[in-house]
């Protein structure tokens, strides 16, 4: 049994999703617990944290954005919709200014966030499917 050049003996690594210490497997199982799942795993969790720093990023934009704006465009004074002007002080024109910023930031925070939740879903419903597919192979 063991002198088969089909059948191979795998040893367990770390992050090795398909494989047990002393189990056998043919070198098709063997390539593709460890060449397709491996690098599928990580770009899938690199991607994940790319979209949270992304959620992230939008968040902090709102603030920064309307204080940019401020820094550059404030003399004091505000405008409203029938463009009548009165003073104001500084805080008052950021947090108009943060209102308007947050009509273009809100729908990408919402959009990234979105994907991440999907890819955080997904990622969990497939760790439970291998270990439910590990446990099956062990009994």
């Amino acid at each position: 049994f063991l002198d088969d050049p089909k059948i191979v003996k795998v040893e367990s690594k770390v992050g090795d999703f398909g494989s047990k210490i002393g189990r056998f497997c043919t070198p098709l199982e063997r390539s593709y617990s460890l060449v397709n799942l491996l690098p599928v795993t990580r770009i899938f969790r690199i991607i994940k944290l790319i979209f949270l720093g992304l959620s992230i990023l939008l968040c902090l934009a709102i603030p920064v954005a309307g204080l940019v704006s401020t820094a550059r465009g404030w003399h004091g004074m505000c405008q409203g919709f029938n463009h009548d002007t009165w003073r104001c002080p500084w805080w008052e024109y950021a947090g108009t200014e943060m209102f308007w910023a947050s009509f273009s930031f809100i729908p990408l925070l919402f959009v990234a966030a979105l994907v991440w939740l999907v890819m955080a879903a997904a990622q969990f419903v497939a760790a439970k499917v291998q270990k439910r597919k590990e446990k099956t192979m062990v009994e």
